[in-house]
């Protein structure tokens, strides 16, 4: 939680016509705000995304003031002001040249990293290795201590006795014991421990644990002890798998924060291989060698014991326990960088509060934890959520790689290996699963997780099954032994891809919101399909006759660059998306310029009703619609969408008119201020909702001011819509658009700025992008319409 006291703040819920409405309530100033978007997609996004510029300054220094840092007031601005706007640092005027080089940096040369990260991201990899190991020491052993404490479950011994069935319950209870700790005692336990000795303090205690129960089971007397020390090495496993994973992604940058998670699944295979080289390294030391492949697991438990604690703490963690001066000097470790510090530091207190706001707005307390897990299963988008998430991960449990990383040696020997050569199977076993998990590195970003899944999994099914049936290949076949070895090595190289790296993050396919998203697709495809289907047959009927394509548009050019198989509904969605925000913020300007300028109020309300009672709702009254038209240009040039319009790189050397030479590979941008400029348009800086009508309407002039006057014109003066041969193709249609709808607006509504309203305020900038102020707020009232335009023709 932020250390600042909470202020009272305005959340706006936005229509689509950017038209909002006051709802008061407490919250932290600099963050934790929450908006529609958060409530509707579940994701969190940048708490600081909606704050004004100047306001995000005065709650930094409030932030650093309330710290005791009153030095640092000037650091924490520039670093609010980067954590707003993370890709646009170098649009921020407060940063110096040194601060937009370290960020550079950052963003350029995304591996370069203090050694305080590196040991971080090493010590959680050896954490990683240790848990791989504790669970093939026994591997080994099980081959040679049930003899040792007269628990063997085959042979004469047990069989005179009848106590095989017994004996097996027994060496079954101490190879599972590890993780019914895990399941009943240790990630109960986690939390807590977390809470209270924090990340490192956590790692450490597993990292005891995993010391105290791979020596206490090396000198067991007897199997109720090495029971008792398999349990506490389970406490200690369950530690470290619930708590380096999150210390990673905790301590990582989010740059790399992906690839440094992902150490503890690949490290865990490592640790793997690495027990099953001990337990081959060890075998011939007689009757002592299943003492030693049990022990040898504390090997990797010392240097993480003993490294822990010179890693930074989770500055995280720290916050969480209101340590912030601790958690900056774990983060400037860290990012190596005092900027980078206080910049994540900010973040991180921000999303912080929008999480406790989130967890709050939605109900998700303590004191509903039992009805939440209730509501897992009543609710049927929980239910469905739950069952799909809980078969992903019951499969991986249950798909048989348990049974080899347990008992892949007992295994290999009841089909007639040697000891040692059992050992050697296994060995190879372990090393088929770390090498095929490296792929997954590359492939699960390049194919998708769900993809790797679907492409592994029934693979493993048949490669299982195939190593159980070779056992019916008789034992004096030498085919025998390496049929199974074969089976069971696919098996372990179509698991390595998806062990850890996919069945974990998959599951997020299955959470409502994922079904939601797919739902609405489906429906998109359902609406765009049959259309698709219409126009390939009309196509192919032309091209079968010889006749040139019937259809020259965007989706025709879609297939020329990208092929048949490009994806329509993808491409559609995101076009419309792009249209609709460019259109809204278009409109929303032109009203608040409007009622900043209320004497426009009658004349175009004038306008509307003598053109469109006399023509209707059709292209042609759209277009005598002058003074609206003007009125649009005018709000465009004053607030373009972007800073720069257009972004180009030059192919060739290029010259420009004053022997300027851009070249080849440079990347240009077109500046849209210079609209603003009083060398291009009198008085340039103030709203003039006749500029473009009068420019439209004069008998003099210049012929191309006539002619570049119109909303849908474009020109090197005027470049919101582009110019040349790449201007905006959909202007004609986005400008009948808005000027439609602003008939509806006008004929049909009053509106005014809200009392509380700065009426200085007009827009802000992000990065390159230009919004309309996000707290002006209008107050709309009904009108009585002079026509009804609903009722209008709107035919040619």
């Amino acid at each position: 939680m932020s250390t600042v006291h909470s202020v009272d703040k305005t959340i706006h819920q936005n229509n689509t016509l950017g038209i909002e409405i006051d709802v008061s309530h407490k919250e932290h100033p600099n963050h934790g705000k929450l908006d529609d978007s958060h409530q509707s997609t579940g994701g969190l996004g940048n708490p600081l995304r909606n704050i004004p510029r100047d306001r995000l300054k005065a709650e930094a220094s409030l932030f650093a003031v309330s710290l005791g840092w009153p030095s640092e007031i000037g650091l924490f601005q520039k670093a609010a002001l980067v954590a707003q706007s993370p890709t646009a640092f170098e649009d921020i005027p407060e940063l110096t040249e040194d601060d937009r080089s370290v960020l550079r940096n950052e963003v350029e040369h995304c591996w370069r990293h203090p050694f305080a990260l590196y040991l971080t991201i090493a010590m959680n990899s050896i954490s990683a290795a240790v848990q791989g190991w504790d669970q093939t020491g026994s591997n080994g052993a099980n081959l040679s201590f049930p003899q040792a404490f007269g628990i063997e479950d085959k042979g004469q011994a047990c069989l005179a006795s009848g106590t095989c069935q017994r004996n097996s319950w027994i060496i079954g209870a101490i190879n599972s014991s590890p993780y019914m700790a895990i399941c009943l005692v240790a990630c109960w336990l986690s939390d807590p421990v977390n809470n209270w000795i924090g990340r490192r303090g956590a790692i450490f205690v597993g990292s005891i644990f995993s010391i105290i129960g791979p020596i206490g089971q090396a000198i067991s007397q007897t199997w109720p002890q090495i029971l008792i020390y398999r349990i506490l090495l389970g406490m200690g496993m369950g530690l470290k798998e619930v708590t380096v994973p999150v210390f990673s992604a905790e301590s990582s940058p989010s740059s790399i924060r992906g690839a440094l998670v992902m150490s503890w699944q690949l490290f865990s295979a490592f640790g793997i291989m690495l027990g099953f080289s001990a337990n081959l390294a060890v075998a011939g030391y007689g009757d002592i060698a299943w003492r030693l492949q049990l022990g040898s697991a504390m090997i990797p438990a010392v240097p993480l014991l003993l490294g822990i604690y010179f890693t930074p703490e989770s500055p995280r963690w720290l916050l969480k326990q209101g340590k912030y001066r601790k958690a900056y000097a774990s983060l400037q470790k860290l990012r190596g960088n005092d900027l980078l510090a206080a910049r994540d530091l900010y973040l991180i207190d921000a999303q912080m509060s929008m999480e406790q706001n989130l967890i709050q707005a939605q109900g998700f307390d303590k004191s509903n934890f039992f009805k939440r897990c209730v509501e897992l299963w009543t609710v049927p988008r929980n239910r469905r959520a739950t069952q799909a998430s809980g078969i992903i991960m019951a499969a991986q449990q249950f798909c048989g790689v348990n049974l080899m990383s347990f008992y892949s040696s007992t295994l290999f020997e009841e089909a007639g290996a040697s000891k040692t050569s059992a050992l050697l199977a296994s060995w190879g076993y372990g090393m088929a699963m770390f090498l095929f998990a490296l792929p997954a590195l590359k492939t699960i970003d390049r194919w998708g997780r769900r993809t790797l899944l679907l492409a592994t999994f029934p693979n493993m099914c048949w490669a299982m099954g195939a190593a159980g049936l070779a056992f019916y290949i008789p034992k004096d076949s030498q085919a025998h032994l390496g049929v199974i070895c074969l089976f069971i090595y696919l098996f372990a190289a179509f698991y390595g891809p998806e062990r850890g790296l996919v069945f974990r993050p998959v599951v997020h396919w299955f959470i409502p919101i994922c079904w939601d998203l797919r739902r609405k697709l489906a429906d998109a495809r359902q609406i765009l399909e049959p259309y698709m289907a219409s126009r390939n047959a009309i196509k192919a009927a032309a091209l079968a006759k010889g006749e040139l394509c019937p259809f020259d548009d965007l989706v025709e050019w879609w297939e020329s660059e990208y092929g048949p198989s490009n994806n329509h509904v993808i491409n559609q969605l995101t076009l419309t998306i792009v249209a609709i925000h460019t259109t809204s913020d278009l409109l929303q300007q032109t009203m608040i310029d409007i009622v900043k300028n209320p004497e426009l109020f009658a004349p175009l309300r004038e306008e509307v009703v003598q053109v469109l009672g006399l023509q209707g709702l059709k292209k042609t009254a759209l277009y005598n619609l002058k003074l609206m038209d003007s009125v649009f240009k005018e709000s465009q040039r004053l607030k373009p969408v972007l800073l720069g319009i257009w972004r180009r790189q030059a192919l060739a050397d290029v010259e420009l008119s004053d022997g300027y030479v851009i070249k080849k590979g440079q990347k240009v941008i077109g500046d849209s201020t210079h609209m603003w400029s009083s060398d291009y348009y009198t008085d340039a800086q103030k709203f003039d909702g006749y500029r473009f009508m009068r420019l439209r309407e004069a008998t003099g002039g210049e012929d191309s001011d006539k002619k570049t006057a119109h909303l849908v014109s474009t020109s090197s003066k005027h470049l919101c819509f582009g110019h040349g041969l790449h201007s905006c193709p959909g202007r004609f249609f986005a400008a009948n658009e808005v000027k439609i709808a602003l008939c509806h607006l006008l004929l049909k509504y009053d509106w005014k700025l809200s009392e509380d309203a700065k009426p200085d305020s007009n827009w802000t900038v992000f990065g390159m992008t230009i919004i309309p102020d996000p707290s002006i707020k209008l107050m709309v009232r009904r009108r009585q319409e002079e026509i009804d335009i609903d009722s209008l023709e709107s035919s040619e």
